[in-house]
């Protein structure tokens, strides 16, 4: 019965049985068959009968869908849709009503399923009418959440985090991110420090640390909620702290490390397990237990604790760990810690702290807020994703757009663009102003942009595009994409393949101009062995890039329209003429054709975003790159008149949350 009763906790995580009752629980946990499916298992594909439910024990497993046939992009890859692992479910909509997986699911390591087949519980609903009224209550509430686009109830989720950097800049992490993760999730969070500076950050507050020792055994406050929530101290704001003894706390865990972890998910949304740089097994034990393993160092930590970084390393499945280095834009990572990811970091934080008291980071902290809520949005799986389209001076619009989402304090995760959308996304993840974006654009009159032009030869191209990558090696430097604030990623075209090329490595400014380089115009830019061009021609609207960088939250930015909407140049000779002769010219002839075959394109690989913005760009032509102005203003208007749904996606701007959200103290 013991079982049981750990398998109805599990049920309750699943939407399915969200209300069912402890008996009718028992029934089904009663049912539940628990297998082993070894490493790269296909457990079902795309299209196979449904009928089973399938609850992650342990390990991982990877949800693909195939590419929808109408998507251009080049790939024949399938789409990566998510990675579940302990708690998540997969097949139940199969279950209920046995239509085929709409997906496919691998298993990525071994993994432990909890199975429950859909005769087994067709016919529990069967025999217990009060669980099947339920179920078709908690059904058609299910339906009606997916047609208003509401978020599904997501599983608990527990972080450890290996902070290999001082105590003061610990505690400004450990505090800002457990506050930032309640405020952008809206969902219970408990945050855990683990020696270090735990008793400095208790006496900040106002609260006593954790005393383990008074508890013998077999009493264990770790895995029981009562006592745990005896010693958590609820701050304002709503977050729930918890400060111990790295000592007291390993001698206590060490004995149920997955019960511990469990214990949090039980009573908690999030958690936050902020442990020291000193490796140990029960720590690793724990590690395991947790959805993933940041690993933070930075330019203040010792060469122990980068050590100590290492043989964690070693111990722990790489898949589950991701490394991030917190430093000042001028300070190189050593050569044994590659992080995954890179913050910029300010000393004076930490010290601030010291001569304050204060765990917060200060409102003029302006980098530390975006950089804390970006860490946020991820571990929370509300990464916003801005896909910048292609369109030459249309591209303008994509400046527009930055400045509504800074002003309303929604800031881009991941960005993926093509051509112009390239440039601004590059100069916008290099850390580049706003204000000092919209003044390069504005500064393209027709005489600067004339400059830019180097005509050649025209074997393969008009312009040689010298000028142009000279221009943006003046003001991307010679940063690579490793070097940029956020994950970003350019789009260009195979001119031989034809295939969709996606550029996130190696020199930005050379990426950049491979994307922009519009055929007939420029010549191919020559790059990792590939002529490439413009990647307008085979994705003007890189919403699937995005995704595949790992974005939840999707908003595309559209250039492209009908042909029929495009204006085209005023040839004033041809009012002239006879009605006869007033045929399509051949330069019409090809603007038509190329507005048409990209917006069909765009218009597909825009729908797969959540937000699409489109701005009214009727009365100007893609090559007015001397208008930069009124254009930004057609991205701004654009923005704002989408804000409210923007806004829907994101709990940050909800009214209402699980935890009463007041004001720091």
């Amino acid at each position: 019965m013991n079982s049981n009763l750990n398998w109805i906790r599990f049920l309750r995580k699943i939407w399915i049985f969200s209300s069912f009752s402890d008996e009718q629980l028992a029934l089904i946990s009663a049912k539940l068959k628990q297998i082993s499916i070894p490493k790269g298992a296909i457990l079902f594909k795309e299209g196979d009968p449904g009928g089973s439910l399938y609850i992650v024990l342990s390990g991982i497993v990877r949800v693909v869908a195939e590419p929808s046939p109408h998507l251009s992009n080049g790939s024949q890859s399938p789409f990566r849709l998510a990675h579940l692992d302990r708690g998540n479910s997969m097949g139940e909509m199969s279950l209920l009503t046995g239509d085929p997986y709409p997906y496919s699911a691998v298993t990525e390591t071994t993994v432990e399923f909890l199975v429950l087949e859909k005769a087994d519980f067709d016919h529990l609903c069967h025999k217990n009418v009060l669980m099947a009224e339920n179920l078709a209550k908690i059904l058609a509430n299910r339906i009606s959440m997916i047609n208003r686009e509401m978020p599904i109830e997501k599983p608990a989720k527990v972080f450890s985090i290996i902070a290999a950097i001082p105590d003061p800049d610990q505690i400004i992490l450990g505090a800002n991110l457990g506050v930032s993760l309640l405020e952008q999730t809206r969902k219970k969070v408990l945050l855990i420090m683990v020696g270090g500076g735990y008793d400095l950050f208790a006496r900040s507050l106002g609260f006593s640390p954790a005393d383990l020792s008074k508890f013998k055994k077999p009493e264990n406050p770790l895995i029981d909620p009562a006592k745990l929530e005896s010693f958590t101290f609820r701050h304002s704001s709503g977050l729930d702290i918890i400060c111990v003894d790295e000592k007291g706390f390993f001698e206590k865990a060490q004995e149920y490390p997955r019960l511990f972890v469990q214990t949090i998910k039980e009573n908690y949304d999030f958690g936050l397990l902020v442990l020291p740089p000193s490796v140990n097994q029960t720590m690793v034990s724990i590690i395991k237990e947790t959805e993933r393993c940041l690993e933070i160092s930075g330019a203040q930590s010792t060469p122990i604790q980068i050590q100590a970084c290492a043989r964690l390393n070693s111990l722990v499945s790489p898949k589950q760990i991701e490394r991030l280095w917190l430093s000042t834009s001028t300070h190189p990572f050593p050569s044994q810690f590659i992080p995954d990811l890179k913050l910029k970091w300010d000393i004076d934080w930490g010290q601030g702290f010291l001569n304050s008291a204060v765990p917060w980071l200060p409102p003029e902290a302006t980098m530390g807020h975006k950089i804390i809520g970006r860490l946020a949005r991820n571990l929370g799986g509300l990464l916003f994703g801005f896909a910048m389209g292609s369109g030459a001076a249309f591209g303008y619009a994509c400046i527009g757009m930055l400045r509504v989402f800074e002003r309303e304090g929604i800031y881009p995760d991941v960005l993926a663009g093509t051509s112009m959308g390239a440039i601004i996304g590059a100069l916008y993840a290099a850390d580049m102003p706003i204000d000092e974006i919209e003044k390069i654009a504005e500064q393209m009159t027709k005489k600067e942009v004339s400059k830019l032009m180097d005509l050649t030869i025209p074997r393969s191209g008009l312009f040689r595009g010298t000028r142009v990558l000279k221009f943006l090696r003046e003001h991307l430097g010679d940063k690579n994409f490793s070097d940029l604030s956020l994950p970003m990623a350019c789009v260009a075209t195979d001119i031989e393949t034809g295939k969709e090329i996606t550029l996130m490595e190696g020199n930005v400014a050379e990426a950049v101009r491979a994307s922009i380089s519009l055929p007939f115009f420029f010549q191919p830019h020559y790059m990792n062995g590939r002529y490439l061009v413009d990647g307008g021609l085979v994705n003007p609207v890189p919403t699937s890039v995005v995704i595949n960088l790992g974005a939840n939250i999707l908003v595309s930015a559209n250039l492209t329209a009908r042909a029929v909407e495009r204006r085209l140049p005023k040839l004033g000779w041809r009012k002239r003429l006879p009605s006869i002769l007033k045929f399509p010219a051949l330069d019409e002839i090809m603007l038509k054709t190329m507005y048409t075959m990209q917006y069909e394109i765009a218009i597909r690989q825009a729908e797969l975003a959540h937000v699409v913005l489109q701005p009214h760009a009727s009365n100007y032509l893609w090559w007015d790159l001397d208008k930069a102005r009124e254009v930004i203003r057609l991205g701004e208007v654009c923005t704002e008149e989408n804000l409210q749904k923007i806004k829907s996606f994101f709990p940050y701007f909800s009214k209402f949350c699980r935890v009463n959200l007041e004001k720091k103290k």
